[in-house]
């Protein structure tokens, strides 16, 4: 790997970057292509409020958020000549303030020998379009023979890290960097979810509110749950409980675990906590088989944190009936929302 100094391109780069400006009107590509096919695309994303705007002209990928490690990418622009791309992702944040996270992020990539931070961890630029805070490193990475340039810019969104990342192969770095900077320039953060429904359950002694399926009916309590929710044509029931937990899931998940065997639930799926690739905060999801013979049913378990509590949803059904039970819990556990 090689590092390439500063060039008064990336100079160039930051200055758009850190300042509101218009859309580029045109794109490499193609001029013959109707207008309609070079319009900007808009993304939303109302679990992670935030928007912004592809290039004019770029391709749109990923079309559902797709989990990589602790990250959520939510939405991908390729230009297809120069091979450039630029990708959006979140996750619950880590950080406890803009300093803590502008502490670990300058210690983490200032110790990559081929990452060059070009806007310092003391800088603060205004997030495009918002008050907000960021931080933007740019880099070169050799790869063979050729070598591609990179930028990076982190933002806190409320309780979410977002990260945009934007990479070409160096010779055309400065033909796409106003793409780059009018991409960031787009990138707005929202205080209420993009067209969010307002939910139909609200319970404020736990302090969460969701969106169950129309037709299903409510009991409020239910066998020691803060409610249960009860599809009859779907053949399945779904239970919300709430546990106050002040350990993380995975020691959760073991209590869990030891619940269950002494329950006598055999071989329940247990694996590990992971991200969930809506929410983009862990998750733990428990699978088994309770009852015999006729009266089998199959049984899923969602479990969330949120201050010191676990959210935990349960889909009790036939095994006709599973799969649109779990359809509609997971619809229960993407709504989800904690006051």
């Amino acid at each position: 790997m090689r590092t390439k100094s500063v060039t008064p391109v990336a100079v160039l780069l930051l200055a758009f970057a850190f300042a509101p400006f218009a859309a580029v009107s045109a794109a490499p590509g193609d001029p013959e292509k109707p207008a309609a096919k070079r319009a900007p695309t808009l993304f939303k994303s109302d679990r992670f409020n935030l928007s912004v705007r592809g290039p004019a002209g770029w391709t749109r990928e990923i079309e559902e958020p797709v989990a990589s490690g602790r990250w959520i990418n939510l939405v991908a622009f390729r230009e297809p000549k120069s091979r450039a791309r630029l990708l959006v992702s979140c996750q619950a944040s880590s950080y406890a303030s803009f300093d803590d996270m502008r502490r670990r992020l300058g210690a983490h990539y200032g110790n990559l020998r081929d990452i060059r931070i070009m806007v310092g961890p003391e800088v603060r630029p205004a997030v495009m379009g918002l008050r907000s805070e960021g931080l933007y490193l740019c880099y070169v990475k050799a790869k063979g023979k050729t070598s591609d340039k990179a930028f990076l810019a982190f933002y806190l969104n409320g309780r979410y890290a977002v990260r945009i990342y934007g990479i070409a192969p160096e010779k055309h770095y400065q033909k796409v960097e106003p793409f780059f900077a009018s991409f960031l320039g787009s990138l707005r953060f929202h205080t209420r979810g993009i067209g969010s429904t307002k939910p139909n359950f609200v319970h404020a002694p736990s302090k969460c509110a969701l969106i169950f399926p129309e037709g299903w009916t409510v009991n409020i309590p239910a066998r020691g749950a803060v409610a249960s929710f009860i599809g009859e044509g779907a053949g399945a029931t779904v239970y919300l409980y709430r546990e106050t937990w002040s350990d993380d899931l995975d020691a959760y998940r073991k209590r869990r675990l030891n619940d269950l065997e002494r329950g006598r639930i055999s071989n329940p799926i247990a694996p590990e906590p992971k991200t969930h690739p809506k929410r983009g905060e862990p998750f733990l999801q428990i699978d088994y088989v309770i009852g015999k013979d006729k009266k089998v049913r199959k049984v899923r378990e969602v479990c969330l944190m949120n201050r010191g509590a676990v959210y935990r949803l349960v889909v009790v059904a036939s095994v006709k009936g599973f799969d649109r039970g779990v359809e509609a819990l997971e619809g229960m556990v993407g709504s989800l929302r904690f006051k």
